[in-house]
């Protein structure tokens, strides 16, 4: 029981542990300026926004399709 309980720790360490362990890897000091945080930001916000028009052009084709398949149209 005792070896089974020793590996099973051994796989949450080794499973666990290393994710932290990289994002601490990069000294603090070493963080991008603020204007590219920005810029990534501004970039993901942008993408977001083309995104829902995407999501809202196939509703309104969706629910055109339905009104003509039911007859409404």
């Amino acid at each position: 029981m005792s070896s089974m309980h020793s590996s099973l720790s051994l796989g949450l360490h080794t499973g666990i542990i290393p994710i932290p362990h990289r994002s601490m890897s990069s000294p603090p000091n070493q963080q991008p300026p603020k204007s590219t945080e920005k810029a990534s930001k501004t970039r993901q916000a942008e993408y977001t926004v083309e995104r829902v028009a995407e999501l809202v052009v196939h509703r309104d084709i969706a629910n055109e399709q339905i009104e003509q398949i039911s007859g409404k149209g």
